[in-house]
């Protein structure tokens, strides 16, 4: 089994053991961390990316996930900070410039 096999496989784990449905396959998950441009970059300690939800709510799905900084999502779970309709639209529109780019 390749690492990256592995790392799918744990965050997928991990979800089932929070009971939140994780619904990307292997090659969506890879397609949203490399084109983040922060894969090797991932992980759970400061300056370290990870796949957040919008409003740490729903599955774990193309369009309902997004990389941030871990820090920004312990602060945002902390807080129970919701994003804003602007802000979703900023990150979407962050993601679709990445898409651009790596194409």
């Amino acid at each position: 089994m390749t690492s990256d096999l592995r790392k799918y496989r744990a965050h997928k784990d991990n979800a089932k053991k929070r009971n939140v449905p994780f619904l990307l396959s292997f090659d969506e998950w890879m397609d949203i961390w490399q084109k983040s441009g922060h894969y090797q970059e991932r992980g759970n300690k400061k300056g370290q990316y990870c796949m957040s939800r919008y409003n740490d709510v729903g599955s774990y799905e193309v369009g309902n996930v997004f990389i941030q900084l871990h820090s920004d999502n312990i602060i945002q779970a902390w807080t129970g900070k919701k994003h804003s309709e602007v802000t979703k639209e900023k990150i979407s529109q962050n993601h679709v410039g990445m898409l651009g780019k790596s194409q």
